[in-house]
């Protein structure tokens, strides 16, 4: 049998998420033993200690651009073409910061 892998929240109903696997694919829905709030916890712990000096290394050289992915598919993607267009446009800032990166 072929595994859906589909994503289902835990506010989702058990049933629904048990109905829809078992039409996608035949298979019971199964959830990961670590597939609870305390790993979710930990991971995003470690996320957040690994990401905020790598954010705060770029910032202090002016080459980190936030990214506001709260707002709708076009205004993110637009934010994302302008951060891009930003990088690209000033290779002068290159002889300044050797982790400047450039998109083509």
């Amino acid at each position: 049998m072929h595994c859906c892998k589909a994503v289902f929240l835990f506010g989702l109903p058990l049933m629904f998420s048990s109905l829809f696997c078992a039409q996608v694919t035949g298979e019971p829905l199964i959830r990961r033993s670590d597939d609870n709030e305390t790993t979710l916890r930990s991971r995003l712990d470690a996320y957040h200690r690994q990401t905020a000096p790598l954010v705060n290394y770029y910032s202090a050289r002016g080459i980190h651009t936030a990214i506001d992915a709260s707002k709708s598919p076009n205004v993110v993607f637009a934010s994302i073409v302008a951060a891009f267009s930003t990088a690209t446009e000033a290779p002068a800032r290159a002889t300044a910061c050797k982790d400047e990166v450039f998109f083509i």
